[in-house]
């Protein structure tokens, strides 16, 4: 596949995004990727690069302040079991958090203009493999492995549960879910390892939150068209206010 740029600044990339020389590029990549080795290579570039230049212009990359503190509440969260001291401290982050995000909100909407008119480039492009014919191993495989609906399995290993041991028995196909993005508000102190590995066998991106992201944040980043679910880890703190819980219930009844 061909070389991908990079760029300095978030206009340079909303610009490039915007050229013929981008709709080119995919137009070719497409075309070219004929057999499905080549298929899944371009979707896993693609995909990786969109994700890059995600991360590296989201306007909180850039800010140090808000890292600092995003940095100090979950520290406080980790050590706020059962220390009040720590709760309250906790609590007076997240709303220094939201205020220093609301004062982002500007480039908060030219972040989400330029990233969903990438991502919208990238899926259409993605989806001209399919109307032409050319599925990479997801679509052919289909979202569920053929052992779907089974309880028990000749032959399978199961563990001290019973289940069946191997990802080739789980519910979802590896790499099946490319293209979709599953949105953790994480309130709560874990190591996620675990779950960011299930998230990539299985083909979806994700968006990682240690703290409540402002109302604005949270409608837009629920908004997008990759993002199919929203998963809440809730710890013993309130930190919720009502618009945010309106958004999440809004999310939950748009199916």
């Amino acid at each position: 596949t061909t070389l991908l740029p990079q760029f300095q600044t978030l206009s340079e990339l909303n610009e490039y995004c915007r050229s013929e020389t981008f709709n080119s590029l995919l137009e070719q990549e497409s075309q070219n990727a004929t057999e499905e080795e080549a298929q899944q290579s371009l979707i896993d570039t693609l995909k990786a690069w969109e994700v890059e230049q995600k991360q590296k212009f989201h306007p909180e990359a850039t800010n140090n302040e808000l890292k600092e503190l995003k940095q100090q509440a979950v520290s406080a969260l980790q050590q706020s079991n059962e220390n009040s001291a720590k709760q309250e401290e906790h609590r007076l982050l997240i709303i220094k958090i939201a205020k220093l995000r609301d004062q982002l909100s500007c480039e908060f909407e030219e972040y989400e203009k330029a990233t969903q008119n990438m991502q919208r480039k990238i899926a259409a492009a993605l989806n001209a493999l399919s109307r032409g014919g050319r599925s990479n191993r997801a679509r052919r495989a289909g979202l569920l492995n053929k052992h779907a609906g089974r309880s028990k399995i000749e032959g399978a290993n199961a563990d001290k549960h019973g289940n069946a041991l191997g990802t080739e028995f789980d519910l979802g196909v590896d790499g099946a879910f490319k293209g979709m993005e599953i949105i953790v508000l994480q309130l709560y102190p874990f190591t996620k390892s675990h779950t960011v590995k299930a998230f990539e066998k299985k083909g979806f991106s994700f968006q990682w939150f240690t703290s409540v992201p402002s109302a604005a944040e949270l409608k837009k980043t629920l908004a997008l068209e990759t993002v199919c679910q929203l998963w809440i880890i809730g710890g013993n703190a309130g930190v919720m206010n009502k618009e945010i819980i309106s958004i999440i219930e809004e999310f939950h009844k748009a199916g």
